[in-house]
């Protein structure tokens, strides 16, 4: 998590520059961005190891959908989850 953009460009740029001093390999394609608040502007581009980072709406993590946006959470998801849960 960042609080800026700019702290996120530079948060990328430190695993990079890590990354290149450790023969380390993050992998850009597996990775995603989720902006929480205000609506992300289609122009901000991120990138990692030269590839760029996408962004997502939402995404999966340790079995919880987060969302984008303002309220982070999926209730449809959650919902739909706990009544599965139920039925078993």
């Amino acid at each position: 998590m960042s609080p800026s953009l700019l702290a996120l460009v530079e948060m990328l740029e430190c695993c990079s520059s890590y990354a290149s001093e450790f023969a380390v390999k993050f992998n850009a394609s597996k990775t995603l961005c989720l902006k929480f608040g205000s609506p992300r502007d289609d122009r901000e581009r991120l990138y990692m190891d030269g590839e760029e980072v996408a962004w997502a709406d939402r995404c999966l993590h340790l079995g919880n959908r987060i969302v984008a946006g303002r309220d982070m959470i999926d209730t449809d998801y959650a919902l739909s989850c706990f009544y599965m849960d139920m039925l078993i």
